[in-house]
């Protein structure tokens, strides 16, 4: 699968295909990278003895030793690598070849990659990779207002663009200020 940049088809894919072995989510919105991080961990259902967190400071023999063991008390296992920057050198892909044949699901979580890189070319070929790059006023307003309305409040497209122009582009900026608007204003009201 090649490089996915396109909201519609990374949310399509986790909801209804089958779970790849690698995943790769790059660019600069966090809050996207979080969101389909916890969308693969809940639809494996994975309890904490079978996942696994790393920084930068992840090993490539430590995550390849993890894939080649089995799950303890479940079906899949879980690794979660958080800014490593194996993406921007040159790092061994043999773990993603032990990946593939494993019971485990590895996710990295990236700001910048170099598209030259050997694991990034793995990871197209094999896994999938989306970039999360900042979204259009459009997509924000639609990830607002799904929260709001999910919450059982109200808000005018007035609001949400002022929220925009006056906090940012930064999803997780504007999320934090929707859940204290959330607190602020009773079930059914208007924000």
């Amino acid at each position: 699968m090649a490089e996915i940049d396109d909201i519609k088809v990374i949310k399509n894919h986790l909801q209804n295909e089958e779970l790849k072995n690698i995943y790769l989510f790059y660019g600069p919105e966090n809050y996207l990278k979080d969101l389909y991080v916890s969308r693969i961990r809940a639809r494996l259902d994975v309890d904490s003895m079978n996942c696994y967190y790393f920084g930068q400071d992840a090993d490539i023999r430590e995550i390849e030793s993890i894939c080649a063991t089995t799950s303890m008390f479940g079906d899949k296992k879980l690794i979660i690598v958080s800014g490593s920057g194996m993406f921007k050198s040159s790092t061994d892909t043999s773990f993603a070849d032990t990946a593939q044949d494993s019971d485990t699901v590895v996710v990295f979580k990236e700001d910048e990659i170099d598209k030259r890189n050997k694991l990034y070319k793995k990871f197209c070929e094999s896994g999938v990779v989306f970039n999360c790059k900042k979204q259009s006023p459009a997509e924000i307003k639609k990830v607002l207002a799904y929260e709001i309305k999910k919450a059982k409040r109200n808000i005018t497209e007035f609001v949400l663009q002022y929220m925009i122009e006056n906090i940012g582009d930064d999803i997780s900026k504007l999320m934090n200020e929707v859940e204290k608007l959330i607190l602020y204003v009773s079930e059914g009201e208007e924000i």
